[in-house]
This record gives structure tokens, C-alpha cells and sequence, in this order.
């Protein structure tokens, strides 16, 4: 599926024209003017307020119902917006032969539904993401989606754009990976190599993609994203641990015990991107331990300490002793190199 867009343009004015014999037929007029707003205030603020989105200029007047995607009023500013009549607005988007129409927007969120992108004297933009698009057989379309107003004194635009959906994270070897097929993790499915099959060396990096979903973890603590040889206490131990926040801490343990733990610092700049692929890399040559992250590193951390490598497996997706709740991750990993 392509994404697609759609622009209505409503030419108000007409007989315009870039040269002028008197330089004032080119300055603003008093019609030219544009606003937005909500039809009787902003309806999460104010009970019973309708979710009708109002644009009005010296020239036209437009309102957009952003839960139903109805155009209830349209029509030239010089009626009262309530006595225009409405239009039809239909969005539809054809895949492998299917029609799927909008039945709905979005609903208001922090992050999506109707939103104010832009806002001046002569220009207004906004838009509704998260549309419901559905079949005559009542099948909804996995697909993100967004409606977009453009708004001058005298034009009106609207944009109708989709791309495909995100597939759902199933477990193991189903899920969808960066490319072809990654493995799935929740909070019964964990990738683990066997101790026999496990790399290691006194120096190493590891790396590998993530994805890490908003939901990323099914432990009452911290899940650990990447761990080998049982805990943080055993040694040999090396991995990832998730804080909340989305924020990675690597650790790595020589020698065993709680005084041979060595950690990263964890700072909210660092923070993993939610909903999407994560490149991480987890590094020891012998002075250094660095975490790296989509491409930059998040953290050094000076040990200076000979590693022996200790064989043990490795887990992605909870704690290898599997402790307590197994402080268990859920996303997909991919593409993993030692």
C-alpha cells in the first residue's frame, strides 16, 4: 500500500492578479484573515461541547466534525455559520481490491485525533491522525493515517494521506523483524542461547536491533533486555537493563559478587525510541565499557580490569536465573552479531 494524498483546493477569489497599477491592490485587506477554533470550546475542557473544529476567513467559513470527519457547515463568511449547509466528505483508500471508507477520527490524545500543527493571521493547519477506516464487511484497515486542513483567506486544502500499519508483536519466531522474520518476546517467550553455543571473549561487542514498544516491560522492576550468566552478581555476567522511561543501563560483572558490578550511567537523553527500532551495542576491550545507541554512544564506563570469560548462556528478554518474575521484556529483537 502507497500512501495517498488528496487536495481540494476552494478558489474563492477570482480576477487576481500579481501586477497592479497601484501598489495598495497588492497590501492585506481587511477580509484577509484567517482563524480557528473550536465551535464552543475546546471539548475536553468544556462538558458537552461538541468536537466541531471551526475555520473562518473574510471570505469563507468551514467546520469539521474531527469525531465523525463530517463537514456539518460550509459557505461564503457572510452567513451566520450555523444557517450553511454541509458537504460531503468522503475518504476512502483502495488495498488489493478492497474499499475501505473513514467511519471516524482519531480520538484526542497527548499525541494524536485532532491537532493544531500551525497558526498565524494568514495561514491555519490541523488534522485528525488515527482514522478508522473499515470495509462493507466491517474489516478496519492497519494503517496510519492523518486528515490535514490548510487554511488561506481564500483557498482551502485538504489532505487525506495513509501508510501501512505496524503488524502486531507476535511471539518467537512469527514476529516481523527489521527485514524478513525477528523474534518476538513476551512474557512466556525469551530467545536463549545455549551455554554450549553462547560466544565469548575477554574483550567483545554484541549488538543487535530492538523493538521497543510502549508496553516494553511485564516485570514489576526492571527488565533486562540482555543478560548472560544468571544475574548481575555471577561473574561473567554482561547485559542491558531497561529503566523507566525507556532509559538502558549496561553491566557488566568481573569477578563475581556486588562489589565486582560495574554499571553504566543512566541519563534521560538517552532515551530509546518507543515504537520503533532501536540499534544497540554493548562493548568491552578491556579499559572500557561503552554502551552504544542508534548510532552514538550513550556511556563509557572506565573499569580498567582484565575480563575471563566464564562460559554461561545468553537471554534476550529476562533475567537468565529467571528470578522472581524473570524481570521479562516484551518487543522483538533481530540481527544479532557477537
Amino acid at each position: 500500500m502507497k500512501s495517498l494524498g488528496i487536495s481540494i483546493l476552494l478558489p474563492l477569489i477570482s480576477g487576481f492578479h500579481l501586477f497592479a497599477d497601484d501598489f495598495s491592490d497588492l497590501m492585506p485587506r481587511s477580509a484577509d484573515f484567517t482563524s480557528m477554533w473550536w465551535k464552543e470550546g475546546f471539548p475536553s475542557v468544556v462538558e458537552g461541547a461538541p468536537w466541531e473544529r471551526c475555520i473562518t476567513t473574510g471570505h469563507y467559513q468551514f467546520v469539521l466534525n474531527t469525531e465523525t470527519l463530517e463537514i456539518p457547515h460550509l459557505g461564503p463568511a457572510q452567513i451566520p455559520i450555523d444557517d450553511l449547509p454541509s458537504a460531503k466528505l468522503n475518504l476512502q483508500i483502495t488495498v488489493d481490491g478492497t474499499i475501505y471508507r473513514c467511519t471516524a477520527g482519531g480520538p484526542w490524545s497527548r499525541y494524536g485525533g485532532p491537532r493544531l500543527v500551525e497558526s498565524g493571521r494568514w495561514f491555519q493547519r490541523g488534522d485528525v491522525t488515527n482514522l478508522v477506516l473499515k470495509a462493507e464487511d466491517g474489516r478496519h484497515l492497519n494503517a496510519k493515517t492523518r486528515f490535514e486542513t490548510a487554511a488561506w483567506p481564500d483557498q482551502l486544502s485538504l489532505r487525506f494521506a495513509a501508510q501501512p500499519g505496524k503488524l502486531p508483536i507476535q511471539p518467537g519466531e512469527a514476529s516481523f523483524g527489521r527485514v524478513r522474520g525477528g523474534f518476538g518476546l513476551d512474557a512466556n517467550h525469551q530467545f536463549v542461547i545455549a551455554a554450549e553455543s553462547a560466544p565469548d571473549a575477554p574483550q567483545f561487542t554484541m549488538e543487535f536491533w530492538a523493538f521497543v514498544p510502549n508496553d516494553y516491560s511485564v516485570t514489576n522492576t526492571m527488565p533486562w533486555l540482555l543478560c548472560k550468566n544468571h544475574h548481575e552478581q555471577a561473574n561473567g555476567n554482561y547485559g542491558i537493563v531497561i529503566h523507566r522511561g525507556g532509559l538502558p543501563q549496561a553491566c557488566l560483572n568481573l569477578g563475581g559478587g556486588r562489589d565486582n558490578i560495574f554499571r553504566s550511567k543512566v541519563e534521560a537523553r538517552n532515551r530509546l525510541k518507543m515504537g520503533e527500532w532501536n540499534h544497540l551495542a554493548l562493548s568491552y576491550d578491556g579499559k572500557m565499557l561503552v554502551l552504544y545507541g542508534n548510532g552514538r554512544i550513550l556511556s563509557e564506563t572506565p573499569i580498567g580490569k582484565a575480563r575471563n570469560p566464564v562460559p554461561g548462556a545468553i537471554a534476550f528478554g529476562r533475567r537468565l536465573d529467571n528470578s522472581g518474575d524473570g524481570y521479562r521484556f516484551q518487543g522483538i529483537v533481530d540481527e544479532i552479531r557477537f
